[in-house]
């Protein structure tokens, strides 16, 4: 373990530190100004929390750790609008790094393409 890590393990949010996370999540943002609105604490208390040793490390690193709690549902949902609009069966493919670049030499057909939509649509509901 890393003295980084030590540091964020150490570190003790307070109540307050916590609804600011949980409010930043929930959000889906980390603007102060934002998360301050939505939630009971200043946006004066995200710049005094900067300045203590450990709050930035612990804040970031457990955002980042909620926020992939959320993923899953995500994609569902981006999978579910998949069946409507191409914009999010091509941003699901992207994701996963599984769509060839939009050319005449990229050896997929308009057939190829309509089987995978037809795939996407016979998803059960659920």
């Amino acid at each position: 373990m890393s003295q980084n890590d030590t540091e964020i393990a150490l570190f003790e949010p307070t109540d307050k530190m916590v609804e600011y996370l949980d409010t930043a999540v929930r959000l889906l943002s980390d603007s102060p100004s934002k998360v301050a609105e939505q939630c009971d604490v200043a946006r004066k208390s995200w710049y005094r929390w900067l300045k203590i040793e450990g709050f930035e490390d612990w804040f970031y690193n457990e955002y980042k750790r909620r926020r992939a709690r959320i993923i899953p549902k995500l994609d569902q949902v981006g999978m579910q609008m998949a069946k409507k609009d191409f914009r999010y069966w091509e941003a699901m493919n992207k994701k996963v790094d599984d769509l060839p670049e939009r050319s005449t030499k990229a050896g997929v057909s308009i057939d190829d393409g309509n089987k995978v939509i037809k795939l996407v649509l016979d998803i059960p509901k659920g």
